[in-house]
């Protein structure tokens, strides 16, 4: 509802003010900041002067919305073309703020570089999923915020697509879509109410501005609708001219400007995302620099216009990479789809001096949706193992849809009661812990390369005995065949050192079109290979396996393809390698938090397993006396009492009994007394 600003109007710090107005004798587009643009300028208690754009919402009326930040009077002028104007309707320009309990916006931890913090100084620790879009837009947005909030989560990210009415510019069909240059007002108010029902149950947006599928005619290809191609009465001839096509520029400005001043107030926007995956643009690979240009172009554009300087994003499979390099992002965050979720989770570490990031997408490398209870687990596995990941926030799964259809949101519940009572919401300066595991029972390795579409570039792995991750970086999925040779050019080596006879599988997860032959080799020598013909498509979910047994000591296994195309890991698994008991761990000087886990249960199951014993014991911390709390990852509560540790050494042992499949807990200095 517009609110004609009056002197008495009290509007709470990091509020909504919002006034309309009407302007005589405007003419022109009144969504083209080149004919009209309409701005407030705000003057603070503190005397300091505040730009915010301001919006056409049809009908002849203006609005303006904004979040004063500072308590007390402020005042404000409405200019045009940098020209004073006299709107009708507003009254009194000014309106006081007052304090509130609202933490404020989301920033870069001024104390840690590497975290998120309000603008009050608390810690912001993002734990949620994606909510891309949804058929029945903002009905089924409401009820899944207000599930998510009831969860504990705060985090989601949600993308301005065309098919389910949320792209300003760009109808569900082309003929749907605006004159260009404007924009659908029932679009923008979804997005209105959109933004009310998260703020209202505490969900923080990453707002993904542009997706891949708009601009190439490959992946996920929506350029055949995209009204900027000329085929649809638009300017572009090909997809790569939106990054330099002055016009498509200019128009990509202008909506951001709308977004901006329309929305710009929120302080439950956490960012503005700029671009979906912009590495699935083949297009523009070829001359990737113009799409660095145009990222550094728009998100200076964004800062320059955004009172409240929300932080500014784009997403790329990994961040190690030329755009986030070259781009000056305020975080970062990558995407993956694996099969071993643990060992994802427990390999990244942040470098020293990196921005914040998590993982704002992962899921399943090739998820049988109909095995619910082993997607469940699969879940709730990626959850708790990625707490432990000393990354800025909780990794954000990408399936959505599935956590509404089954009804997972306990598995949340859990984790985001265990954040907060155990204070890793809160915790600042952690870092990756690699407590020693002691455990007699032995249970099978199972782990996955993690690397996507890349050249191999390790070849020679050593598989610990002792459960501690072994070095995969460098070793990719794709098991190329003479196609891609270069890619692949030997096998990859994996040294073992068995205490008994063991048993090497490998379970494959796709074949390519053009048909692939896995190998197994045992010192150097074939033992195990089958074909797969090419079918002319490539074949997911095919869950064929291939094995050899290994005999105790030490042995090197190699995985090779003799075929011309590729094949995939699902997951490796040596048996009887490794202690039973797993543990991942996160922590500092004086606190850490630790998922332990059995490794003897079924992979990514939940279910009851035979009990496991043993110690994990954590180094580095201060000298003193600890409390050990444990935590039932399923009911979501306390198990058992703590216990009470002494540090010797900077170093505690906690002894660990798994009657079920994993259980988490952190220490904490024990109370004085």
């Amino acid at each position: 509802m517009a609110i004609a600003a009056n002197a008495q109007q009290k509007i709470p710090r990091y509020a909504k003010f919002e006034t309309s107005f009407r302007l005589a004798n405007t003419t022109g587009n009144p969504f083209d900041p080149s004919e009209n643009d309409v701005r407030a300028i705000f003057t603070g208690p503190d005397g300091k002067t505040v730009m915010s754009p301001a919006f056409w919402d049809g009908g002849g009326i203006w609005k303006v919305r904004y979040a004063p930040t500072r308590v007390g009077r402020y005042r404000f002028r409405i200019m045009r073309n940098g020209n004073a104007e006299q709107p009708t309707d507003i009254g009194d320009a000014s309106f006081v703020c007052t304090a509130s309990t609202d933490p404020g916006f989301v920033r870069i931890d001024r104390q840690n570089s590497q975290a998120f913090a309000f603008d009050n100084g608390s810690p912001y620790y993002p734990i949620g999923c994606d909510q891309g879009w949804s058929p029945e837009n903002d009905r089924d947005y409401a009820i899944a915020f207000k599930r998510m909030g009831d969860a504990g989560m705060n985090w989601a990210r949600t993308w301005m697509t065309a098919w389910d009415k949320k792209n300003l510019e760009w109808g569900p069909v082309p003929d749907q879509s605006p004159p260009l240059g404007q924009y659908l007002l029932d679009v923008a108010q979804q997005w209105d109410r959109i933004l009310d029902n998260a703020a209202a149950n505490g969900v923080y947006l990453q707002i993904t501005m542009q997706h891949h599928g708009q601009v190439t005619r490959t992946v996920n290809s929506n350029w055949n609708e995209n009204p900027y191609n000329v085929a649809n009465g638009g300017f572009l001839k090909n997809p790569e001219e939106y990054f330099t096509n002055p016009r498509a520029i200019a128009l990509t400005k202008a909506k951001y400007r709308y977004i901006v001043a329309r929305w710009g107030y929120s302080d439950h926007i956490l960012s503005w995302e700029l671009f979906n995956e912009i590495q699935n643009n083949p297009e523009s690979n070829a001359h990737f620099e113009t799409v660095i240009a145009w990222h550094k172009m728009m998100a200076a554009y964004l800062r320059s216009l955004d009172p409240n300087r929300h932080m500014v994003t784009s997403s790329n499979t990994d961040p190690d990479n030329a755009l986030e390099r070259g781009v000056n992002f305020d975080y970062d965050q990558k995407h993956a789809y694996v099969s071993d979720i643990i060992g994802l989770f427990r390999s990244d570490t942040p470098a020293a001096g990196e921005r914040p990031w998590f993982y704002g997408e992962w899921g399943p490398l090739s998820g049988n949706w109909n095995d619910k209870p082993g997607m469940a687990a699969f879940l709730h596995d990626g959850i708790w193992s990625g707490l432990m990941a000393p990354t800025a926030g909780a990794q954000q799964y990408w399936h959505w849809e599935h956590i509404a259809e089954n009804g997972w949101w306990p598995i949340y519940r859990s984790a985001t009661d265990y954040a907060k009572r155990s204070g890793l919401s809160a915790a600042g300066g952690v870092k990756r812990l690699d407590p020693t595991v002691s455990c007699s029972a032995k249970a099978d390795l199972v782990f996955a390369p993690q690397e996507g579409w890349q050249p191999s570039t390790t070849f020679d792995v050593a598989l610990p005995v002792d459960g501690s991750l072994p070095k995969l970086k460098g070793v990719s999925e794709f098991i190329q065949g003479s196609n891609h040779r270069e890619m692949m050019p030997k096998p990859i080596t994996f040294h073992v050192r068995c205490a008994q006879p063991s048993r090497f599988v490998l379970r494959i997860a796709d074949i390519a079109a053009g048909g692939a032959h896995p190998q197994i080799l045992l010192d150097g020598r074939p033992k195990a290979d089958r074909d797969f013909p090419g079918t002319g498509a490539d074949r997911g979910a095919v869950g064929e396996t291939l094995a050899i047994d290994v005999p105790a000591g030490p042995h090197t296994i190699g995985l090779f393809n003799t075929d011309r195309d590729w094949y995939t890991v699902e997951s490796l698994t040596l048996t009887g390698y490794v202690p039973a008991l797993g543990v991942t761990a996160k922590g500092n000087a004086r606190t850490a938090f630790f998922w332990a886990y059995n490794r003897a249960r079924p992979y990514h199951q939940v279910s009851k397993a035979k009990p496991v014993s043993g110690t994990a014991t954590f180094s580095g911390l201060s000298a003193g006396t600890y409390r050990v709390s444990f935590w039932n990852t399923r009911d979501g509560k306390a198990q058992g009492a703590p216990i009470v540790v002494k540090a010797k050494g900077g170093a505690i042992t906690v002894p660990i009994r798994l009657q079920e499949a994993d259980v988490a807990g952190y220490l904490s200095p024990a109370p004085k007394g």
